[in-house]
């Protein structure tokens, strides 16, 4: 009853009942009974007995019960049970704690421990924090027993003591403590998500997994105040209790585990014993509680800490260890201590986790899990746990060291080769060794070359030891393959692995070389394509945090493996020094090879793909910079020749695309600012990729097409270096060298720069398009050249398809016609572009890129506004270049030529473009016969479309890319050069422009102006066509400037055509242009026949051709149906005049050999006008050639009469084939095309080839295409055909294509032709598109005919060339025995001109050249000082004077002339004059600066000399004898004082202008050139002037023209000037002898001129040397001053700096007076030579300085200073300097290194002034000149000081006008001085700059508005400004409002 009434107390343990009365029990009961009783109750009463025998024995009792329980056995657990549920343990408890009794205690102690376990599962979690301590001091109590004692006959041991407490405290710690902690810590935690505590009683946060399901408490609701303040009042006491209830937990935990680690630790105690240490070691039944409570403590995180604190670690350790006799017991414990070290290393607080690790570490816990590795029987959880440690530990770097140390990596790698069967220990493993590579990735970078040790676990011997591990043992090739086979977060391990790998630079460990050979580009693109594919079955942009990870690692890694800057060839070495290692890849190969794998892994299409992605955030901005870094270093191996091969080339194409798409996003929308660029690192990666791919030729078009804007405001980025870097790579990659000229020229302007990549372009595309030609016309004639030269050779078939016959054809063709081959463009140029085509976009690259990916938004870039829109085709898009070279790729292979044997369509469009005349085209290019003296070598200069308001900076390209071109080729005149314009206008000073850029290209010999139906291009400028235009009916806008232009032409220029530009009021002004040409030409003498080049037939009108100005040889007219008859009829009034009263005088046209007057719509009338005045013997007309087709002629009765009224008059004994009296005369014409015309109309056709009978129209070519004609079956019409041709021997071609002959008149045709076809020179006929086709009997019969006539008509040429051969060789004799001294000769131009094509080395080298005498002498002095000092002893400088167009014009004019004149050029000093006064020349040429009071002399230094006129004059009066000129030309403004002086000392000529008019350049030009031309020749000085004057007057776009003649002034006015200046007998060669010219210095120099006569001209006229430098920009103005103290500074000391910003000009400051010096060596004596040498950054930082040595050793053997072979380019670069230093030992040189302050972050950048130091000490004369930001700031170097000039802005009338003549709107020199005007309208602020105090407001808005006087900004200002702001400019008032 008693036992019914029990309960549960507070405390968690069963209640004791009231206290039983005494009575009730009999006190003579002994305990024996009560346990024979099994009265458990009782016994548990008698504990509290006052006999502490009584309380012994009941405990014994009750300890006997509950120890001895058999859980099978029901009884004894029941009673064990009882004793829990009658409060037994609280008993037992309270008797151990208030026992004295040491067995009392103990007894109490074991009953407590035996029965805990059942307690504690029947009572679960409520066992209070306080009971729980009293049970911990119980058990540890018996922990501590270590004897064994005898208690009433029962022995107790310790290890009865031990176990009971163990088993006790794993019961107690599994069902009680921890479900209580996490209990505390989920209550923390849920008061904490409610924001009522902050901390948590407790370390650590418990079971996170387990919290997280947790759902959050809501907060309390407030419904009154007063409830708000109880509710408070509550949660501070649940705040108390919680916190006292946490220390209560604390304390217990800690007791626990303490008792814990003590039992553990029993399992291994060691005693000495004399035979040494033996383990005692506990039974195997004991050992699995106190592992499992081992266990337990280490899975739980918070008692974690107080393990490792309490010694568990130590524990373990000798867990681990074991005993080498212990078998399956020892490994179980072995294992369990290698799992609970798992738990211990794997805590989430990561300071304790390194506090735990460290611990673990000092324990030596490693050496025992290595020891442990090395067991063969070790189980999969063991090796799974040990491997998950080691992850851990190699978290935090001492920890990792400590791994290292032990020796754990071989293990590791050796658990990664198991991915395969076990992925979870391949992640821990891999785990680990990411963070082992990670590491000592990061230390290694972080320690110096000579930090051995930073701290104990840092050194780099134990780094690098981690890494070599890794990469020697084979882990790279696991981690590929896990990355290749596996998924999720093992195959991001892996990733990440090789990233880490991949930042590996050490050469000798290899690592990227590793990766290389084992794949991983292969795993890292399949890996991305795997991230790529799962974003597209997702939809839209969406990626997953794994995705976006591997993505971002797998991009790195392969950003790293494919660094250029990584030393693989150091690799290599290494590598293949392993006497095991095999053949080893080059690194290329190597690179390539990944680049292949990232292909066929898909890892490009996936990186094309991301980086197409629009940015939507910031995760995914960082993903697309890392894919366009990965594409720019991928760029370069894309276009190797491996992935060529493979057919993959079109994927560099793909990343270009993409490339294009991320500029056109970075730049959208952006201003012209320089700060556009916001991610600097996208901009560079993208432009390290363009500049990678720009080295294709295919590429470049497109980038040149669709981003060069964007390339020049990168590369003017002045704020970000790197960019501007990477963009001027860029450049140089298109070709755009920074030397080059016409890039300098070009500037800023992308236009300018598109326009001079297209010109070279071009002429690459002509080159090949020449080579097809060629190869067309071997095919065709090969045959009969073939025969012709040797009887015996075999006939060839048709067409010539065996090589071996085709280079036999090839080198018949160059024996029979010399210029057949000299085409010196490179085939191995060209051949290498065709096949990079072909790779990139041929059939196989096609194939390859079928599974590219679907770049929408990329290939939407493809537009149509590029910058090649303005231009020509094939040059008109990219996809039409493209098009166009694989067509001719096609046309080479496959011999595409049509049946008809004419060339393939892409060649046909080409030349149509080159040729708009096809009669021009037949001339130069004959395809259809053959010609003797045909090259075949066109050069035409396509221009783009736009509208011309100036062609000055055009011209600058132009002139270089002929001089360019021209040195490449061994005779420019064998070259037909033509300039076209195509569907243009033109306005302002266009015609002034083009003729000065004409006067500086004397190879080109023609112009075509051709427009368009649908109107002019795109203007560049962005501006519309006028309403004007718009209203006129026909021609084109600017039309009649073009008209004008005629009248200007240099000479040489004998082809024109106008195409659709001009309408009858251009015509009329044509026509008088003409008119005046004519009347000019033809005045006494100055132009007579000598000066006209004579033109057989075939011949070219080249621009070596000596002829008169306005001399045309071919004319065209075409397609301008909208001119009048009236306009037509005066035009043709120009050819000649039959039957009128001028009869036999010369007309304007007269010497026109072609006349293309096709598409004019002109009628019968007309056209029989036109051949009318050809075929009349006495008009004149010398016209071979007429283009007729397209006029609408009809039934052609009037042209029929013409026809034959000339075949009547002059051929009738032709026509009747009866000899009669009276001589017969030939016209001259012997082509003639009349298609489309309608002639079917008409027989007057018929008529017409009826004439060809018995060559009574001796035509060589007649085209009668296209009309419509019919011939039908049996059609007696076919006859007469045949008997015409039958009978007729000179026609060569006979087109009949287009026409309507029936099949069975073509066969009774061809069949009675090809009987007599041997007879006849019958070379081609065209049937083509004829109705119906003919058929293939019909073609092979009617190529037969053609071939059997072609053998005979090379017969015939043969026959002539060796008539022509032995005229030649007479004429040449009889011209060596006139130039010999037989002056009783007279000898025309045209005869030298022959002469000198056939003259013979031989004879030249016979006949020394002799010195002309002094009267045939021309000495040229220019005067162009830099400043002058004011009253106020100022500098001032004087305007910049531009003699370059003087010099060419006066060297064009004796060329020309072809007289035996010498022309010397110089500087105009004091000293100079007295060298050409003592020479005693015949002429004096002065041109400089005028003044009215002094003519400007220089003085050496760039100062001026003031020679007043009475120096002058006693200079020339002092000579004795005679005066020292004959004649003087002062070419000065102002200067008739100066001519009045010198005529007033006696010099009997003297031409100068009026001293009070300023000259105009036009005037000038024209008065200068007629002038020395008909003075050279002999005229006298007086017919010479009026000549001049007459070109002044005839200039038709000069202004006031006669007011301009009369500046001229001829003095002295009473002399007598009916007197010629010269007496020179006519040269073979103008000038006579380059190679006795002093100015040409040097080996390298000579060999060019030995085989370039254009180079060595050019080479004369440079006076001393070649160009010293780059060119100054084309505007260079406003730096006189600063030049003048440069200069000075130079020529006194060694060592001088111009430095200043960027953008301010220094370099174009240190060109310009380069330039100056060279022009003027004869005077400055302290410099000889001048080597300007540029400083260049490449991508990498290394060997800028050694680079910049290198360049100037090969300018010094380019002049022959140094020997090419001292020169070791593999030698450092102290052993370079040396060799210059000793080079120029004596030399008086100045060096200029340009930009050096690229060479300051460079690694070798301190070595620069150290060579600088050197080269003064080694060296005497050497003067250095510097560019640089800023100073080398060195107080000496070799003993020289530094001195600097600091470059400042320009002042504002210098920024106005260098921004009026940048200004595109500025477009002629009235607007330029309008503007300049209207902005520098107070004179006194003109001269001020941005930061002068006196600057008005007004002033410093324009300023910045114009760039602030730095050029480079004045430059960008002039090409971004509106044109509204420059109208505002323009509308400025007098205030500068």
């Amino acid at each position: 009853s008693v036992a019914g009434t029990n309960g549960r107390s507070a405390s968690g343990i069963v209640s004791m009942p009231k206290q039983p009365q005494l009575a009730q029990v009999s006190s003579s009961m002994e305990i024996g009974a009560l346990v024979r009783k099994q009265d458990i109750f009782s016994l548990i009463c008698m504990l509290r007995s006052q006999n502490a025998e009584q309380r012994l024995d009941a405990a014994m009792a009750l300890m006997r019960f509950a120890r001895n329980v058999d859980d099978t056995k029901p009884d004894q657990v029941r009673l064990r049970d009882e004793i829990h549920s009658s409060g037994g343990l609280h008993s037992l408890l309270t008797l151990f704690l208030r026992s004295s009794n040491p067995s009392v205690k103990l007894i109490a102690a074991l009953a407590v421990a035996y029965v805990l376990p059942a307690s504690v599962v029947a009572s679960a979690q409520n066992i209070k924090p306080q009971v729980g301590l009293k049970l911990m001091e119980c058990l540890r109590f018996l922990s501590t027993i270590q004897s064994t004692q005898r208690i009433r006959e029962e022995e107790i041991t310790s290890h009865d003591c031990s176990r009971a407490a163990a088993l006790g405290l794993t019961t107690f710690w599994i069902h009680s403590l921890e479900p209580m902690l996490r209990s505390i810590q989920q209550k923390e935690r849920m008061l904490t998500n409610n924001g009522n505590s902050s901390s948590s009683g407790l370390n650590g946060g418990g079971d996170d997994d387990q919290a997280a399901q947790l759902p959050p408490n809501l907060e309390p609701r407030a419904s009154s105040a007063g409830s708000s303040i109880m509710g408070g009042r509550q949660r501070n006491r649940t705040f108390a209790n919680q916190r006292r209830e946490t220390a209560g937990v604390q304390e217990l935990l800690e007791m626990a585990i303490s008792l814990v680690i003590r039992f553990a630790s029993r399992f291994y105690e060691t005693t000495n014993q004399s035979n040494g240490k033996v383990l005692k070691q506990s039974r195997g039944e004991d050992t699995a509680d106190t592992v499992l409570l081992v266990e337990q403590v280490c899975a739980l995180e918070a008692a974690r800490p107080i393990a490792v604190r309490e010694g568990i670690l130590r524990v373990l350790v000798e867990w681990i260890r074991g005993s080498p006799e212990e078998k399956d017991g020892g490994n179980k414990m072995k294992s369990a201590a290698v799992l609970a070290l798992r738990h211990l290393t794997s805590i989430k607080d990561k300071y304790m986790a390194g506090w735990i690790h460290s611990q673990m570490v000092s324990s030596g816990a490693l050496p025992a899990i290595v020891a442990l590795t090395n067991d063969i029987h070790l189980t999969y959880p063991v090796r799974l746990a040990i491997a998950q440690i080691l992850s851990s530990l190699c978290i935090a770097p001492h920890t990792r060291a400590a791994v290292v140390e032990a020796d754990c990596i071989h293990f590791l790698i050796d658990l990664l080769y198991e991915h395969g069967a076990s992925e979870e220990l391949a992640m821990f493993a891999g785990q680990a060794l990411l963070q082992l590579a990670a590491g000592a990735i990061q230390r290694a970078g972080t320690l110096g070359t000579n930090d051995k040790e930073l701290l104990g676990f840092s050194s780099r011997e134990r780094h690098d030891r981690i890494l070599n591990d890794i990469v020697a043992r084979g882990a790279i090739a696991s981690f590929v393959a896990i990355a290749l086979d596996k998924r999720g977060k093992l195959r991001m391990i892996a990733i990440e692995t090789l990233g880490v790998l991949s930042e590996d630079v050490s050469p000798n460990r290899g690592a990227r070389l590793q990766l290389c050979e084992d794949g991983a580009a292969l795993a890292l693109g399949r890996t991305m394509l795997d991230c790529m594919r799962r974003v597209d079955d997702a939809g839209g942009i969406k990626f997953g945090d794994e995705d976006l990870e591997q993505l971002y690692q797998a991009l790195c890694a392969l950003s790293n493996i494919l660094d250029p800057n990584y030393n693989y060839e150091g690799a290599l070495s290494r590598s293949t020094s392993n006497p095991d290692a095999g053949d080893t890849p080059r690194p290329k190969s190597l690179l390539v090879n990944s680049c292949l794998q990232a292909i066929e892994s898909g890892g490009l299409k996936s990186m094309l793909r991301l980086a197409s992605f629009p940015v939507v955030e910031n995760r995914l901005a960082q993903l697309v910079e890392e894919t366009c870094h990965s594409l720019s270093l991928l760029s370069p191996y894309l276009l190797s020749t491996e992935i060529a091969s493979n057919g993959l080339a079109g994927w560099a194409d793909q990343v270009l695309e993409v490339f294009c798409y991320i500029v056109q996003n970075l730049t959208a929308g952006e201003s012209d600012s320089d700060d556009f660029i916001d991610n600097m690192d996208l901009h560079v990666s993208v432009l390290q990729g363009i500049g990678a791919l720009a080295k294709s030729a295919p590429l470049k078009v497109r980038i040149v097409d669709r981003i060069l804007p964007y390339l020049i405001r990168a590369k003017n980025s002045r704020d970000n270096t790197s960019v501007s870097n990477s963009a001027s790579h860029a450049f140089q990659s298109l070709e755009f060298a920074e030397d080059e000229v016409a890039v300098q020229t070009a500037g800023n302007n992308a236009n300018l720069l598109s326009d001079w990549f297209c010109m070279q372009r071009l002429f690459v595309i002509q080159a090949m398009a020449r080579a097809e030609i060629r190869q067309h016309l071997v095919e065709t004639w090969g045959e009969a050249v073939s025969q012709s030269n040797d009887p015996g050779y075999p006939k060839l078939s048709r067409r010539i398809s065996d090589r071996s016959r085709g280079d036999i054809s090839y080198a018949s063709f160059s024996s029979e016609f010399p210029h057949f081959g000299g085409d010196e463009t490179s085939e191995k140029e060209t051949q290498s572009i065709i096949q990079e085509y072909e790779y990139m976009f041929g059939e196989s690259a096609t194939r390859a890129l079928s599974n590219a990916p679907s770049l929408d938004r990329a290939t939407s870039t493809k537009s149509t506004d590029g910058l090649l829109s303005q231009q020509v085709y094939p040059l008109d898009s990219s996809q039409s270049e493209t098009s166009w070279i694989l067509d001719h790729a096609r046309a080479l292979r496959d011999d595409s030529s049509n049946e008809c044997g004419g060339l393939s369509n892409h060649v046909e469009d080409l030349l149509n473009r080159c040729f708009p005349s096809s009669l021009l085209r037949e001339r130069e290019i004959p395809t259809r016969v053959i010609k003797l003296d045909s090259s075949y070598n066109f050069r035409a200069i396509l221009m783009p479309q736009r509208r011309y308001f100036s062609f000055r900076r055009e011209g600058l390209l132009l002139s270089r890319l002929c001089d360019k071109e021209s040195a490449a080729l061994s005779d420019p005149s064998d070259a037909h050069w033509t300039l076209n314009f195509t569907n243009s206008s033109f306005a302002g000073e266009f015609p002034e422009s083009l003729v000065q850029a004409l006067y500086m290209c004397p190879t080109i010999c023609g112009l075509s102006f051709v427009g368009n139906n649908h109107g002019s291009g795109d203007s560049e400028l962005g501006m519309e066509r006028t309403s004007s235009m718009q209203a006129k009916s026909g021609g084109a806008e600017g039309g009649g400037l073009l008209a004008n232009l005629v009248g200007s032409l240099p000479p040489w220029i004998g082809n024109l055509t106008f195409e659709r530009v001009l309408d009858d009021r251009d015509m009329k002004a044509l026509v008088a242009v003409l008119e005046t040409l004519g009347r000019l030409t033809g005045g006494r003498g100055l132009l007579t026949q000598s000066f006209v080049a004579k033109s057989s037939p075939g011949t070219r009108a080249t621009g070596s051709d000596v002829q008169a100005q306005g001399r045309f040889s071919f004319f065209a007219v075409r397609h301008s149906p909208e001119l009048s008859s009236v306009a037509w009829k005066s035009f043709f009034n120009l050819i000649g005049e039959p039957h009128g009263s001028r009869r036999n005088e010369k007309r304007p046209l007269s010497t026109l050999r072609s006349l293309d007057l096709s598409g004019n719509g002109l009628g019968d009338e007309l056209c029989a006008s036109v051949l009318e005045i050809i075929h009349d013997k006495d008009s004149g007309c010398q016209i071979e050639e007429l283009d007729l087709s397209g006029n609408r002629i009809g039934a052609g009765a009037q042209v029929l009469d013409v026809l034959s009224y000339y075949a009547q008059a002059h051929r009738s004994s032709k026509l009747s084939g009866v000899k009669v009296r009276g001589g017969i005369w030939q016209a001259p014409l012997h082509t003639l095309c009349l298609s489309m015309n309608g002639l079917n109309q008409g027989k007057a056709w018929l008529e017409i080839v009826a004439m060809l009978k018995r060559d009574t129209l001796a035509l060589t070519s007649l085209n009668l295409s296209s009309n419509g004609l019919a011939l039908k079956e049996d059609d007696y019409d076919s006859d007469i055909i045949v008997s015409s041709l039958l009978k007729n021997t000179s026609l060569q071609t006979l087109d009949l294509s287009g026409n309507e002959f029936h099949s069975r008149t073509i066969d009774d045709m061809l069949g009675q032709l090809e009987n007599v076809a041997g007879d006849k020179g019958l070379a081609l006929v065209h049937l083509a598109d004829n109705t119906p086709p003919l058929n293939d009997r019909q073609l092979h019969q009617l190529d037969e005919i053609s071939r059997s006539s072609r053998n005979i008509m090379m017969q015939r040429l043969n026959a002539e060339k060796e008539e022509k051969k032995k005229a030649q060789e007479l004429e040449r004799d009889a011209s060596v025995r006139f130039l010999g001294g037989d002056s009783t000769r007279t000898m025309t131009i045209d005869d030298r001109s022959e002469t000198h094509q056939e003259a013979s080395p031989d004879r030249q080298e016979a006949m020394p050249p002799e010195e002309p005498s002094a009267d045939n002498k021309i000495t040229v002095l220019f005067s162009a000082p830099l400043v002058f000092k004011d009253s106020s002893e100022a500098l001032r400088p004087f305007a910049k004077l531009d003699f370059e167009m003087e010099r060419e014009l006066l060297w064009q004019c004796l060329k020309e002339a072809s007289r035996d004149i010498e022309l010397s050029f110089d500087s105009a000093t004091h000293d100079r004059l007295l060298a050409t006064v003592s020479k005693r020349c015949s002429c004096l040429h002065y041109s400089g600066h005028g003044n009215e009071h002094y003519l400007p002399f220089e003085d050496g230094k760039g100062g001026p000399n003031w020679f007043e006129v009475e120096d002058i004059k006693k200079l020339i009066g002092a000579q004795e004898g005679s005066v020292p000129f004959r004649f003087v030309f002062v070419s000065a403004c102002f200067s008739g004082l100066a001519g009045e002086t010198f005529a007033a000392a006696g010099v009997p000529h003297v031409v100068c202008c009026r001293q009070e008019f300023e000259l105009k350049d036009a005037a000038a030009l024209a008065f200068t050139r007629q002038f020395y031309l008909a003075l050279a020749v002999g005229h006298t000085v007086k017919e010479s002037f009026e000549v001049g004057c007459k070109a002044v007057r005839a200039t038709p776009n000069l202004r006031d023209a006669e007011q301009e003649m009369e500046k001229f002034i001829l003095l002295p006015k009473d002399g007598n000037h009916d007197v010629p200046i010269f007496d020179a007998k006519p040269v073979l060669q103008w000038p006579r002898s380059l190679h006795g010219s002093a100015s040409l210095r040097g080996s390298r120099f000579k060999a060019k001129v030995a085989g370039n006569a254009r180079f060595g001209e050019l080479g004369v006229r440079n006076m001393i040397q070649d160009d010293p430098s780059p060119s100054p920009p084309q505007f260079f103005l406003g730096r006189e001053v600063d030049m003048y103290i440069v200069l000075n500074l130079l020529l006194v000391k060694r060592l001088v700096s111009v430095v200043g910003e960027v953008g301010v000009g220094r370099s174009s400051l240190v060109c310009a007076l380069c330039h100056y010096i060279n022009e003027r060596k004869t005077t400055m004596n302290q410099v000889k030579h001048i080597y300007f040498v540029k400083a260049k950054q490449g991508r990498s930082k290394q060997n800028r300085v050694r680079a910049l040595v290198q360049r100037l050793l090969k300018k010094l053997v380019e002049s022959d200073i140094v020997n090419v072979e001292d020169v070791d380019k593999e030698a450092d670069i102290e052993t370079l300097f040396d060799i210059v230093c000793r080079s120029l030992k004596n030399e008086k040189a100045v060096i200029v290194f340009d930009r050096t302050d690229l060479l300051e972050d460079s690694d070798e950048g301190n070595e620069f002034p150290m060579l600088l130091s050197n080269l003064f000490r080694e060296t005497r004369n050497v003067r250095v000149l510097l560019t640089a930001r800023e100073t080398l700031g060195i107080p000496s170097i070799g003993g020289h000081v530094e001195h600097y000039y600091r470059l400042g802005p320009l002042t504002f009338a210098n920024s106005v006008r260098l921004f009026s003549s940048l200004c595109p709107y500025m477009h002629t020199p009235s607007d330029r001085r309008r503007l300049y005007n209207k902005m520098v309208a107070n004179l006194d602020e003109a001269e001020l700059l941005p930061t002068d105090p006196g600057i008005s407001s007004t002033v410093k808005k324009q300023f910045e508005l114009i760039g602030n006087g730095i050029p480079s900004n004045i430059e960008k200002a002039a090409y971004t400004i509106s044109k509204d702001v420059l109208m505002s400019l323009l509308r400025t008032d007098d205030n500068g409002d």
